[in-house]
Parts: C-alpha cells; structure tokens; sequence
C-alpha cells in the first residue's frame, strides 16, 4: 500500500471540534456553515486560540477562559469552554450514578452460534458493539445497481455506538472503533490493549498518561483534564494516544479555501485516493474488499469513522462510515452473517451513507489516519 498522500507529519498535533447544534442546520450560504471551534492548529499555535477568546465574557463565576491564563514557553494558554468541550466543560467529575455505569462496562451475553467447521460455539455479544458489518455493506453495495465502485476497509472494524443516557462521548467512541480495528487484525499496536475493547475510563487514562509523558501538553491545560468528566474530546487527545503507544498516523486538515475548493470536496478526493491506492487494480471488481484501517474524521459538532467510500454510476461519491450516535438498526442485524444476500436493501445502506448533501454544511474536516502497513492475512474469507 502506498502511504496517503498529504499527511502531515507525527509532530503536527491535531484538533477536535464540537460546536453547538447549529450544525444540523441546512446552511443557505456559505456563510452559514458550520466550522470547528478546536483545531489541532490549536496545539500548535495556542496564543491564536488565546486571541481569540481574549473578547470572551466571564462565566458565572467570574472566570474568563474558565480559569486564569497559563504562560508557557512564552505562549499565552487558556481553557476552553462549553462551544468546545461540550456542556459539562466546567465539570470536576461526571454524576456518580454515570460513572459507575461507564465503569461496569457494557453489558456482555454469552451466545451459541454454528462455527465454520459446523460445531456449536460460545460467542461473546456485547450490547453496544455489532462485528460483521462491513461483510454485508460490501454484499449491499455490490447488488445496488447505481454503484459504479465500492472500497471497504477491513473487516475487523466493528461499528461502536453510544449507550443509553451517556451523553456526547463520540470522541471515546470512534477512538474505540480504531482500536477495535488495531485488535482484530492484529495491527501495530495490538498488544498494548487487552482482549476486549478499552472503555471510556480506559482511554481517559492513557490520554491523560500521554499528557504526563508530555505529549500534547496543552489539551491538559485547554480542557482542565478529562478524568472521570464528560468533557469532549477530539484529535488532539486521539492524536496524543498514538503517539504515547507508538502507534503510526498522520493527520489531515481540510478547509474551505479563497480559490472556490471547498473542504467536504478535498475531503472526498482524499478518502478516495487513499482507498484506491490499496485496491486491486482489475477493472472488473465493483466492490474492493481492502485491509486498510478505518479513519477517524473530526467534522464541526461531531466525529465519525469512516469504514469505506463510494462512487455511483451519476458521478456522485459517498463516504461510507460508522457514526456512533445511531445504533445498528434491527434490519441490518436480521442480515447479519449471511453470505448470499441478493435484495437491494437501500434503507440499511443509506444510514452509512454521507455525501455531498451531508458534508457541504461544513466548512473544515480534520482526519486522523493509521499509516503502518496494514496485515495482509486473507481476513475477508474468514
């Protein structure tokens, strides 16, 4: 596989945006799209974030930028507020009752299922976790007929969505669907997780043991820590875990620009170039089954991983993803394992979908790509 093409280096930080609501909005105008209140353009330069907010109006209690500005290395930090780190920016720890639920962990079953060899075994269910999704996407994108080509990462990505009543923890989420990623197929960096998915607790640990090894140093200073809190998080604390285990990535910014290029427009020329550089190069085989990993995208208000790309017959393209906020929908899960799927199903299909529709309404992206060679096993026959 050749490496993607204008990543920025390791020693680039990235950044997370969460803006408020008014991302759902259809935007008139350009002027109405939404754009990211935190930029890993942040970590590199905080004094402009600094700028930015020195205009900002004390909070409740009188504190502007949540707390006093911190100098470092001649550099003028402060904290971030709500419009960045969510509405419990200012919170020292979740609701006790919220924690302890985190704490415990989803919930596990234990289930028979008939393996390859035509024996029952035991298979671990757990509640918000689905395995085997891309499988069928790949079967559902190859019977559509309005498909030209399809790319699909590898399989080993399982689609991790968010529990009841926890709130805005995407971040931790998608960062748990790269993980799921590096374990199944035993990726650089397999062994420094265990054999189930890391919780949310987990992660907040190893971000904030990154900041201890002095990685990122500023997101510390920016969110006030995230310990125990339900403050959001993005790509500068994604891009600090990696880091902090000797995971290689790369980061990607995508803006808006004066010439007319717009962001959601480089974004899907990248995603495409990355995927159909690892494809093979037989112009008779519509859906290409990859081994690249998936990537962690950063829009205004929210983040996603994307699983895959899409071009159709009309010229149109679609990033393929597993969005965290929505739950595998009681129709996909009926199709689940099956190999011989003949029915369009376009109303499962087009709940991973995001275009131009979706993606025009922002005016920047940042992307979080894994860039060690990816294994080379024949995962998609297993």
């Amino acid at each position: 596989m050749r490496s993607p093409s204008n990543i920025a280096s390791e020693h680039s930080f990235s950044g997370n945006s969460y803006s408020t609501q008014s991302h759902r909005r259809e935007p008139s105008d350009a002027s109405e799209k939404t754009t990211l209140t935190r930029s890993f353009l942040d970590i590199i330069k905080p004094s402009a974030s600094s700028k930015k907010k020195s205009g900002s109006k004390p909070d409740k209690n009188g504190r502007l930028g949540v707390s006093a500005p911190n100098r470092r290395h001649g550099l003028l930090l402060t904290c971030l507020q709500k419009s960045e780190l969510g509405p419990y920016a200012f919170e020292e720890q979740m609701p006790g009752w919220l924690y302890r639920q985190i704490e415990a962990g989803p919930k596990v079953t234990v289930a028979n299922r008939i393996g390859r060899d035509g024996r029952i075994i035991k298979v671990e269910e757990v509640d918000n976790e689905t395995p085997g999704v891309l499988p069928v996407l790949a079967q559902l994108c190859s019977i559509d007929r309005g498909v030209s080509r399809a790319y699909l990462c590898h399989p080993s990505t399982m689609f991790i969505t968010k529990r009841q009543n926890e709130g805005g923890f995407c971040g931790y989420r998608n960062t748990q669907m790269l993980v799921s990623y590096i374990q199944g197929s035993k990726a650089q960096g397999h062994d420094r997780f265990g054999p189930r998915t890391p919780g949310i607790l987990a992660l907040q640990d190893l971000i904030e043991e990154a900041w201890d090894k002095g990685i990122n140093p500023v997101s510390r200073i920016q969110t006030g820590g995230i310990r125990g809190t339900r403050k959001y998080i993005g790509t500068p604390e994604v891009e600090a875990l990696l880091r902090s285990l000797g995971i290689d990535h790369g980061l990607q910014m995508f803006t808006d620009r004066d010439n007319g290029s717009q962001a959601y427009e480089q974004l899907l020329s990248d995603v495409e170039s990355y995927f159909v550089a690892a494809a093979d190069d037989d112009d008779n085989v519509k859906v290409h089954r990859t081994h690249l990993p998936p990537i962690y995208l950063q829009q205004p208000g929210h983040s996603i991983t994307i699983v895959g790309f899409e071009r159709l017959k009309d010229g149109s393209r679609n990033l393929l993803v597993f969005d965290p906020m929505f739950r595998t929908s009681p129709g996909m899960h009926r199709i689940l394992g099956r190999k011989d799927l003949r029915t369009h199903r376009p109303e499962i299909l087009q709940a991973y979908r995001r275009g131009a529709r979706q993606l025009s309404k922002h005016r920047d992206f940042e992307m979080v790509k894994l860039t060690a060679h990816p294994p080379l096993f024949p995962a998609w026959d297993v």
